[in-house]
């Protein structure tokens, strides 16, 4: 926040741990949800994340 930053934005792409192994981008809730805090502790408000559609076991019911 000193430096500026006022928002982050995190590519979790899908919560879904198959669809995460599907892609190579594995990362549980626990982790996003600590860099979410750690983030806010240091002032910024404002937290957005990237999800994409269309992955590999992504249907639109899930």
């Amino acid at each position: 926040r000193d430096l500026g930053m006022n928002r982050v934005s995190i590519g979790v792409q899908d919560f879904d741990p198959r669809v995460q192994a599907a892609i190579g981008r594995e990362q549980s809730i626990a982790a996003t949800k600590a860099l979410v805090e750690s983030v806010r502790k240091r002032g910024v408000r404002s937290v957005n994340f990237d999800l994409v559609y269309g992955l590999p076991h992504q249907s639109e019911a899930t």
